[in-house]
C-alpha cells in the first residue's frame, strides 16, 4: 500500500528529478520498505541527490516515531552482475542507500515457476492441505532456526524464535488475499 505522506520528490524548476516510494500494510503506521527509487537521467550525480531524498524520507519516519528503518527491496535477475547496465543501475542506488543509513543488505534467490515450463508428475512426496494459525506458526519457527537469511538471523538474535515466527506471520497475514 502506498500512502501521500510516504511519497517523497526531489524537484527541480518545478520537474520532479528523483522520487522515492516506500510502501506499508494498510494497517502499517509507518512504511515497511523503499519500494522505487528513481532519479532523473539529467542528474550528474544521482547517488548524491538519492542519499539527500533517501536521508528526508528516513528523517521524517523517525520524527514521526518509527522505531525501525523500513527494507529496501531490489527485484534483480540472477545474472545482474554479468549486465553492465544494471550493475550500474543498483551501484548509485546502493551507494545512496548505505550512506542515509540503509546497511542492511540480504540478497535472496527468488524462484518462480511459470506456465509454459510444465508441471513434473505428482511424485506423492509432497501433500498439500489447509493448515491452522498453530500449524503455520510451528512452520515458521522450525524454518527461522537455522535459516541463513540475514533479516531472519538478526529478527532472532533480538525476538528469539517464538517472536520472530509471530512477527513474519502476522505479516502475511495482514496481507491482501485469501489464505487459500
Amino acid at each position: 500500500m502506498y500512502r501521500p505522506e510516504w511519497t517523497w520528490i526531489a524537484e527541480e524548476e518545478d520537474r520532479v528529478v528523483a522520487r522515492a516510494l516506500w510502501w506499508g500494510q494498510s494497517s502499517s503506521t509507518h512504511p515497511i520498505a523503499l519500494d522505487c527509487l528513481h532519479v532523473d537521467g539529467s542528474v550528474t550525480d544521482p547517488s548524491a541527490l538519492a542519499t539527500e531524498l533517501l536521508t528526508a524520507g528516513l528523517g521524517a519516519f523517525a520524527a514521526q516515531g518509527a522505531s525501525r528503518l523500513p527494507l529496501y527491496n531490489l527485484t534483480l535477475r540472477p545474472d545482474w552482475r554479468s549486465d553492465p547496465a544494471v550493475a550500474d543501475a543498483l551501484a548509485w542506488r546502493r551507494t545512496a542507500a548505505l550512506a542515509a543509513g540503509l546497511t542492511d543488505e540480504v540478497e535472496r534467490l527468488r524462484l518462480e515457476w511459470r506456465p509454459e515450463a510444465g508441471t513434473p508428475r505428482p511424485s506423492g512426496r509432497l501433500t498439500f492441505t489447509q493448515a491452522t494459525d498453530d500449524e503455520f506458526l510451528d512452520v515458521f519457527r522450525r524454518i527461522a532456526e537455522g535459516s541463513l537469511d540475514g533479516e531472519t538471523r538478526r529478527n532472532l538474535a533480538i525476538l528469539g524464535p517464538e517472536a520472530t515466527a509471530r512477527e513474519e506471520m502476522d505479516f502475511y497475514l495482514g496481507c491482501p488475499g485469501e489464505r487459500e
